[in-house]
């Protein structure tokens, strides 16, 4: 379903060829405006937060660094709310996508997937869901299968905290936003960790979208 009013893009990505093809396809589309497009991270941070974009769509990696960092420094530097971020690479490792995760983006999408998987992620975006790409939700499955896994069903709170932390909340913001003690919100992250069989946050967050936990 299109959007009832333009969303504004801004694109990062160093491969000319499908950055032009992108932009073209996604300005085609009446309910996307494309304001800027950088293709590096020092070009990005000249206008990036000035564009007043809805949604970036980024690269992993980048001529002079990866975009975790720019997604990084968004956070620090824009002083309007944080575009919601958009992962459109080739890189499908684990620990790109984890970080991505953890980082709070909105989709992690492999450029194989086409311009309709991003258009359609984009929409999605904008009413708070998160999207993964097919073959990347089945390295995450395969990724998250460990013998240590139980079936035990997580809490609604538990099931909270794991969404926080797929949200890239720390602890004391999560314990904020539920109106829990610091401690009590520690007990919950253990707790589910042990319920999932997870490693660390990241796995957990993994595990979650592997088993349908967190909305993608």
């Amino acid at each position: 379903m299109k959007l009832s009013a333009p969303m504004r893009l801004f694109v990062v990505d160093d491969h000319r060829i499908f950055t032009d093809g992108l932009i073209e396809l996604l300005s085609s589309e009446d309910d996307f405006d494309v304001v800027g497009n950088a293709s590096s991270i020092s070009d990005a941070k000249l206008t990036i937060c000035n564009a007043n974009a809805d949604a970036v769509i980024i690269d992993v990696h980048l001529p002079d660094g990866d975009g975790f960092l720019l997604h990084e420094w968004m956070t620090e530097n824009c002083k309007s709310d944080l575009p919601k971020m958009l992962y459109v690479t080739g890189d499908d490792r684990v620990t790109s996508i984890n970080r991505a995760i953890t980082l709070g983006a909105m989709a992690y999408l492999d450029k194989t997937g086409g311009w309709e998987e991003v258009a359609n992620a984009l929409r999605r975006s904008a009413t708070g869901s998160k999207t993964l790409g097919t073959n990347i939700a089945s390295k995450l499955a395969e990724y998250s299968f460990t013998p240590e896994t139980t079936d035990t069903e997580l809490s609604l709170r538990e099931k909270e905290i794991l969404k926080g932390i797929s949200n890239g909340l720390t602890a004391k913001e999560m314990a904020a936003d539920l109106n829990l003690a610091l401690p009590t919100v520690r007990t919950y992250v253990s707790r589910m960790f042990k319920k999932l069989g997870a490693k660390d946050r990241a796995h957990a967050v993994s595990i979650g979208y592997a088993r349908g936990l967190i909305g993608s």
